[in-house]
């Protein structure tokens, strides 16, 4: 979701508190509906923006997960992709250029390669489309995981592999995977998190809207289509 809309939240409940002084001015605002009074109205938008928060802490220690893993499968200097070609240099000093163990590793390097990790961009379209493109995301991290895993394998394998660079030996190399693993659980959690926390959010926002249009309704009955005190609140969009 797209921090545009993010801060669209901010604006409803802007509107909403807005709309709820509007009201609370109104002497003949006394609706049946006890969900429509003010004190209920009131009530309805501190959740909303409780929940509006909670969605923004969720979604700030997301991100930085992301960040995190980003560095470390991309981006550190000693990033996984940053340590392939540490690999296979150490498989050509040791075992020769022409050698079936170099061969056996720099096919095992290029599937790792070869996994594209996908941006977490994501579209201003539907939900169920996001959802859509977060799973591909997380998921080609586990492809990337999954042959990373199968590379360490083929070290294992080979004659006493042993790299003279500290971040190309398998005790090393099993340390980032432990790390990586660490990284797509939080991750994963965190986004089942943050997707728990904006339905929650979007149930509320949707509550707000439902209710304040029943408000409108009312003060159009009471006071007039024409009147100042619905044109005050008519054009509140919650």
């Amino acid at each position: 979701m797209s921090n545009q809309q993010e801060s669209g939240f901010g604006a409803r409940l802007r509107y909403a508190k807005d709309m709820l002084q509007s009201l609370i001015q109104l002497n003949k605002y006394q609706p049946q509906q006890s969900e429509l009074s003010i004190s209920e109205l009131d009530k309805l938008i501190q959740k909303a923006e409780d929940a509006n928060l909670q969605t923004t802490q969720v979604l700030s220690k997301d991100e930085a997960l992301v960040t995190q893993r980003q560095s470390a499968y991309k981006t550190d200097e000693f990033s996984l992709l940053k340590r392939l070609s540490l690999i296979s240099k150490s498989a050509s000093i040791q075992y020769g250029n022409q050698s079936k163990e170099l061969e056996r590793v720099q096919a095992a390097v290029r599937q790792v390669r070869s996994v594209r990790l996908k941006s977490k961009n994501t579209p201003k379209d539907a939900a169920i489309e996001e959802e859509n493109k977060v799973s591909t995301y997380h998921t080609s991290y586990g492809s990337q995981y999954e042959s990373f895993e199968k590379l360490i394998v083929c070290l294992e394998n080979l004659p006493n592999y042993d790299s003279p660079i500290q971040e190309a030996k398998i005790s090393s190399l099993k340390d980032l995977k432990d790390l990586l693993n660490k990284l797509d659980n939080q991750l994963a959690a965190a986004h089942q998190s943050l997707s728990n926390a904006r339905n929650e959010r979007n149930d509320l926002f949707k509550e707000l809207n439902i209710r304040f249009t029943k408000a409108k309704q009312f003060v159009r009955v009471v006071y007039g289509q024409t009147s100042n005190e619905y044109k005050a609140i008519k054009d509140f969009k919650i």
